[in-house]
């Protein structure tokens, strides 16, 4: 299966699988995008996994948490249902979920560069049959010279 790989200003890399959307047949099969989307879970369990092993660094965690959520108010308006945060040492995750394709990239792209949401990072965008989606971010603290926290 191929994977296309785009650069997303804020968010790092963003997979998703190629022809995934496409209305034709000449995508992937359902079976290859539940094997890629399998792999993507697996490898979110993987990252959630190293964020317990990891413990908390309460100080940076609780600026970035609040960093995320400021940001998020500030988007309250665009296609976001319900979101869950939570950040390591060195880790934060973000889960938006979305009524809508349309509205995932909306938030996405309002969400770029934000306070909390600029550092590099993964964002998988995941979707539904009834059109619904959700995003997971996975954003990685910068360097102890690159930050400003």
């Amino acid at each position: 299966m191929k994977i296309s790989i785009r650069q997303l200003t804020g968010f790092g890399l963003l997979a998703l699988t190629q022809g995934a959307l496409a209305q034709d047949d000449s995508g992937p099969s359902p079976f290859e995008i539940e094997s890629e989307r399998a792999a993507r879970a697996e490898y979110r369990a993987s990252l959630d996994d190293a964020m317990l092993r990891e413990g908390r660094d309460t100080y940076w965690a609780a600026e970035i948490e609040h960093r995320i959520e400021s940001s998020l108010h500030a988007v309250s308006d665009l296609d976001i249902l319900t979101w869950e945060f939570g950040c390591a040492t060195t880790l934060c995750r973000v889960v938006l979920d979305h009524r809508t394709l349309s509205g995932q990239q909306e938030a996405m792209e309002a969400l770029a560069g934000m306070p909390g949401f600029s550092f590099p990072g993964r964002a998988d965008l995941e979707w539904r049959d009834d059109g619904s989606a959700t995003t997971y971010i996975y954003l990685h603290r910068p360097q102890p010279e690159d930050s400003d926290v």
